[in-house]
């Protein structure tokens, strides 16, 4: 009897190699996330300080002109931010996507791991049997010989 092989080695192989590729699409998809995220931090940063500077400058009288200004950077600003916030959602849908692609291949190797496991006690409990016979049968024998 020669050494135990699982029958689904292979497919399981292929199924590791899957479960990674996926994870890796998800840990992209979450870096990812975390730039818009930084992204969207630095423009809420930046409206405050904008709106700060708007509002030092009306304690002095401002110009209608710089008024103007002021008010377009910010919108300005609030555009890039909407769309950024767009941008998050859009992320967010895919990152959930993703971790469900994830979360089925890892089950898809949980239960060829767990078959695998199996096979391999069933392998040992017949060549336990066997090895069992074979000592019977060689005390039987000795016994008959003896």
């Amino acid at each position: 009897m020669g050494g135990f092989s699982f029958s689904l080695q292979k497919i399981l192989e292929y199924r590791r190699q899957l479960l990674g590729i996926e994870q890796s699409r998800l840990a992209k998809i979450n870096q990812e996330l975390l730039k818009l995220e930084g992204k969207k931090e630095q423009l809420l940063e930046s409206i405050k300080v904008a709106n700060s500077v708007f509002e030092e400058e009306s304690k002095r009288g401002i110009e209608v002109m710089k008024f103007k200004l002021h008010k377009d950077y910010i919108h300005s600003i609030m555009r890039n931010l909407d769309a950024v916030e767009v941008e998050i959602s859009k992320v967010k849908i895919r990152r959930d996507r993703q971790l469900k692609v994830v979360v089925r291949a890892n089950k898809d190797v949980r239960i060829l791991e767990k078959l695998r496991e199996k096979n391999f006690l069933e392998y040992n409990k017949a060549l336990a049997k066997r090895e069992e016979r074979m000592i019977e049968e060689f005390v039987n024998n000795l016994s008959v010989g003896g």
